[in-house]
């Protein structure tokens, strides 16, 4: 398909100053052109685009597109597609736009040879060249200048760090290195000087950063106990913390993933959370359910905690379920087998979650804002 050449671009360039991958366009496949959220203007007119293009396509052109999806589809849907259910095809027409996404996405050829006094950042703050070394296009880290997760903080611009400072130059930060840069700094700033690469074509006001942050923190399909029996609604929710939460300082829990899959009949559904308190491991809780939908009634529930080693840790906070990395081990703590009431189930996976509010915000929302928000 040959998409729009500029909305493309256009798309890429939001994209980019929101750290938004290619990849994780699916989750915003069901955006609305009035969203809230700044990818609307750019990705909306594209996924109908998109759309309309698939529904034209014969049975032939329709397998030849699925093949060329495979990888999207297997970490998007529960089941092969289908082109008869405006969802999928929604679905499908977002993996379209991403695999043309990433043709363009990252340029190797722009990292390296970076003209800085053209650059975005140049044209908005000209001053800030005196804070750069020439020679190493490296900016100076000054009381001017904040140093953030994903960058630096300038004149209530967030500029990102350079792509280099990524893992395997092109996925997300090296969180490890920056976080040790940034506790470095803060320590030693006074007898030391520290500089760091940015990427001058890729900034964002600071507020329009934290709002995006926010409305990312949950995305993915509600719950919805009339649709628990349902085989067409099954695929990934995924909540994060709000900031907002009383619970925001009686542990450190970063998100919490809700995959729903489905084999034959039965519907089953992973649950865990990713935790950001390091000890020698990490340590998630990991809550799995079995569904007899044709029964109506849950036949199977167990508890775990998943156990990952800290070199390894990074790749499962980048990596959602269906691809989420393996744990190191895994410590059973209960299982049930039988016939459990919806409501039992829901309890008792409550209750396992003790202390973690998002599975009482993705089971009962109403529950969640009366009880849990602080502003409330």
């Amino acid at each position: 398909m040959n998409f729009n050449k500029r909305k493309l671009t256009a798309l890429a360039d939001e994209c980019k100053k929101r750290d938004i991958f290619p990849s994780e366009l699916i989750r915003y496949y069901d955006i609305q052109h009035d969203s809230p959220h700044k990818l609307a203007e750019t990705l909306y007119p594209l996924i109908q685009e998109a759309s309309e293009y698939l529904y034209l396509l014969n049975e032939q052109e329709r397998e030849m597109i699925l093949d060329d999806l495979r990888s999207q589809i297997f970490a998007s849907f529960p089941s092969e597609p289908v082109f008869s259910d405006p969802d999928h095809v929604k679905k499908l027409a977002a993996c379209l736009v991403a695999h043309e996404l990433s043709e363009i996405y990252i340029s190797f050829e722009n990292l390296i040879k970076v003209d800085y006094g053209k650059s975005e950042l140049f044209k908005k703050f000209p001053e800030i060249i005196k804070k750069f070394d020439k020679e190493e296009n490296i900016i100076k880290i000054d009381d001017e200048i904040e140093l953030a997760d994903a960058g630096i903080i300038y004149r209530d611009y967030l500029i990102y760090y350079h792509k280099f400072l990524c893992r395997n130059f092109t996925g997300r930060i090296n969180r490890d290195f920056i976080s040790k840069f940034i506790s470095y700094y803060n320590v030693t700033k006074s007898k030391n000087i520290f500089w760091i690469a940015i990427d001058p074509n890729r900034l964002i006001p600071k507020e329009q950063y934290y709002r995006f942050i926010e409305l990312d923190t949950w995305y993915g399909p509600p719950y919805s106990e009339k649709n628990i029996d349902s085989l067409k609604h099954a695929g990934l929710t995924v909540i994060g913390r709000n900031k907002n939460t009383k619970m925001v300082f009686s542990n450190n829990i970063r998100s919490t993933e809700f995959f729903w899959e489905i084999d034959g009949i039965i519907k089953s559904l992973k649950v865990e959370e990713l935790s950001e308190d390091q000890r020698t491991y990490y340590l998630n809780r990991f809550f799995h359910s079995q569904r007899d939908t044709s029964n109506q009634k849950f036949i199977h529930l167990d508890g775990k905690v998943n156990v990952y080693l800290p070199q390894m840790y990074n790749e499962r906070l980048d990596n959602t379920f269906p691809k989420a990395k393996k744990p190191y081990r895994s410590v059973k703590l209960f299982r049930i087998d039988g016939n459990i009431k919806t409501e039992d189930w829901s309890e008792i996976m409550s209750y396992f979650y003790k202390g973690n509010e998002m599975v009482i915000e993705y089971l009962n929302p109403e529950e969640y804002k009366k009880n849990f928000l602080a502003n409330e």
